[in-house]
């Protein structure tokens, strides 16, 4: 079985791959959710605050808002136990085709970190390239000060890779 632990100025989430029941949080009980294979619980210390707070970390070419309307139904089924709070990350990407799009056409969108000089990111070309990490990791930072604490961290895609980068740095504190 897989445990991993996040402590990000608060409660504790682990997230084990598995089965379980869903329970429901009571006094007495953690919060235990199946999602896609994972098994998310939160202990009691989390589940004490009035909801769960969850800091989403948007992909590649997305924004805060893309993916937190990619997220709706999820978001819906758990508004009862749960708080998503959805950021920006810090740089700005081209469009694809290096021509304007209005904002109307296209929302903006960003990325965590470039993984080529000419600030693009190529998630299949290796690469000891990661221009922007540090502006990133100032961001979170920044957010967990004003917005924190959180108890968890839910990311997608390059946010995703950017989510276990930043629970191995925690670790290594």
């Amino acid at each position: 079985m897989y445990t991993h632990n996040l402590h990000l100025h608060g409660g504790r989430v682990e997230n084990n791959l598995g089965k379980t029941n869903l329970s429901t949080p009571n006094q007495d009980s953690n919060l235990d959710l199946l999602i896609n294979g994972s098994l998310l619980h939160f202990e009691n210390d989390a589940l004490d605050r009035a909801f769960t707070a969850i800091l989403c970390v948007h992909g590649y070419r997305q924004n805060g808002n893309v993916f937190k309307s990619k997220l709706g139904g999820f978001r819906k089924s758990l508004k009862k136990y749960a708080e998503f709070v959805f950021f920006d990350a810090p740089h700005t990407i081209r469009h694809q085709d290096n021509t304007e799009v209005s904002e109307a056409d296209t929302p903006e969108q960003y990325g965590w970190w470039f993984s080529e000089e000419d600030r693009t990111f190529m998630s299949k070309k290796p690469s000891d390239t990661c221009i922007g990490f540090e502006e990133s990791l100032a961001r979170v930072e920044d957010l967990c000060e004003k917005e924190g604490p959180f108890d968890g961290l839910l990311g997608f895609s390059q946010g995703a890779a950017f989510v276990g980068l930043l629970c191995q740095l925690q670790e290594m504190k």
